[in-house]
């Protein structure tokens, strides 16, 4: 254990400055901020930075902020460092009186990834560490724990292909055969899914292989163990020709649900990660993205106001599909249960209604709806006219045809936003055909249940949710025979569903009707 001894404030190994025209960049292993001062600050960091790296005392760092402007600029720059993770908190001398003492290799490591090394020293050394499983990645895992100078036990694994390093209710697992490894740690038994994922066998990895997976287990434990409040998410994916190791998102069990585009475009990129996702990522970059952005996903085009947008609608869109492969079920897949939801509810209202039933709608300037008819019929050059019908109270439905038949349908709140919708739907529905690709037969890929995209003009991107669900509840009252919507239960769900609701997502199916 550590003695009680003077702790010190101390840069953090690895931090680094670049000039810039206000003053400097830092650069640390735990975050970067740019700190302002014009071309005196980085003389006044000359100065100062060699003794910060040595170790200041409190009465030091007192002294040095106490005197003028040029105090309260070191005092600006201390609290800026601290607020980022770039200063050490530790008693001075810590690894050299430490029983038992760290070796310096992993002292200078834990001065690198914690805030407090001496009580992350004493956290590991107090902790018991135990390596399950055998074979070339077992062993190396001991070894690295061993050269750390920290006390293990061995067990046997459950599976053959796992490794499985746990402390005092933390785990990281790791496995590796001769195509490839992995290490990672997470709160439940994930290690079987990861391996599953990945296709991982029983064959004998390459030594190389071996040797980095078994090390990055443990390195990724003693930071679990060392920092417990530090956030570790991803999994750390190894391969050989050249020997690499890269980060991949992995998530389990039920996770918040995204609250905007910009959190749900972070669910989407781990659910479609190339190594350990569900889904392949959508594809946009050779589709042209004006007037709407385009994607398209498992063959399936889906649109957006933004390139964003439509990525997260085809994304959805294309999970869906697998879920559901000939739509026989009518599930619905959203960005939460508020938006699967409106979707089940609004394709059952339209299996009531008529496509033609309604009166001709003409928007007035200045709105969405506007915005997408001018679209349509002017960018696109479609003689195409709106309907709106009122098949019960609170609920309109818009259908936008041509000479052709139906372009394009959209059940909301209000005349206004049923025919926004429906104009998008029918801009998009076009725009997929002039890129050569088939648009959906019944597209929702813009209603007032999807999440909120931020644009110059917001009324005209899109409309708050509001009141979604008063809509929602208007929609319950017309349908009265219709049970609500409920988690789906395809024979291909196990998988994708579970991995759905681990990025926040939703998937539903259709109530029956008694």
């Amino acid at each position: 254990m550590t003695a009680v001894r003077e702790s010190v404030r101390r840069l953090r190994p690895g931090v680094r400055t670049t000039p810039t025209a206000e003053g400097l960049l830092f650069r640390g292993p735990l975050g970067t901020f740019t700190a302002s001062g014009g071309p005196d600050l980085p003389v006044l960091w000359h100065r100062i930075s060699p003794a910060l790296a040595g170790g200041l005392s409190a009465d030091a760092v007192e002294s040095a902020c106490s005197t003028g402007k040029a105090g309260r600029i070191v005092r600006g720059l201390l609290d800026s460092l601290d607020e980022h993770g770039m200063l050490l908190t530790s008693p001075a001398g810590w690894a050299e009186h430490a029983f038992p003492s760290p070796t310096p290799d992993f002292a200078a490591w834990l001065e690198q990834v914690t805030v407090d090394p001496a009580e992350a020293w004493n956290r590991c050394v107090t902790s018991r560490f135990t390596v399950f499983g055998t074979g070339p990645v077992a062993e190396t895992a001991a070894s690295a724990l061993a050269l750390s100078g920290i006390p293990h036990h061995r067990r046997a694994g459950d599976d053959p292909r796992l490794v499985l390093v746990r402390a005092d209710g933390f785990q990281a697992f790791a496995g590796a055969d001769r195509r490839l490894g992995f290490a990672g740690q997470a709160e439940t038994d994930d290690g079987g899914a990861i391996a599953d994922r990945l296709g991982l066998g029983t064959s004998a990895p390459e030594g190389s292989v071996a040797e980095l997976v078994g090390s990055l287990v443990v390195q990724r434990l003693l930071r679990q163990v060392a920092e417990p409040a530090g956030p570790w998410p991803r999994v750390l994916v190894v391969r050989p020709d050249p020997l690499r190791a890269t980060a991949h998102p992995w998530q389990a069990g039920i996770a918040t649900s995204p609250t905007d585009l910009a959190t749900a475009m972070t669910a989407l990129d781990a659910l479609c990660d190339p190594e350990l996702g569900s889904l392949a990522a959508p594809e946009f970059t050779t589709l042209r993205q004006v007037p709407l952005g385009m994607a398209v996903a498992d063959g399936i085009p889906a649109w957006g106001t933004t390139v964003d947008a439509a990525r997260l609608a085809a994304g959805l869109a294309a999970a869906e599909r697998r879920l559901d492969p000939d739509g026989a079920r009518g599930t619905a897949v959203g960005g939460d249960e508020l938006h699967a939801t409106g979707i089940v509810w609004r394709r059952a209202i339209l299996g009531t209604t008529t496509p033609f039933d309604g009166d001709e709608y003409r928007p007035d300037p200045d709105t969405a709806a506007a915005r997408w008819l001018s679209t349509v019929t002017v960018r696109f050059g479609l003689d195409a006219r709106c309907r709106v019908a009122r098949p019960s109270d609170g609920v309109f439905v818009a259908v936008v045809t041509d000479a052709a038949g139906v372009l394009s349908r959209a059940v909301e709140g209000t005349a206004a936003d049923a025919a926004a919708h429906a104009w998008l739907g029918a801009a998009g529905a076009e725009q997929a055909r002039r890129s050569g690709l088939t648009p959906p037969a019944e597209p929702f890929l813009s209603c007032g249940a999807t999440l909120p995209v931020a644009g110059p003009r917001p009324e005209l991107w899109s409309p708050s949710r509001d009141h979604e669900p008063e809509f929602q509840r208007c929609l319950r009252r017309a349908l009265p025979d219709v049970r609500p919507p409920r988690p789906t239960e395809g024979a291909d769900a196990l998988g994708l569903a579970a991995a759905l609701r681990a990025a926040g997502f939703a998937a539903l199916d259709p109530g029956s009707t008694p």
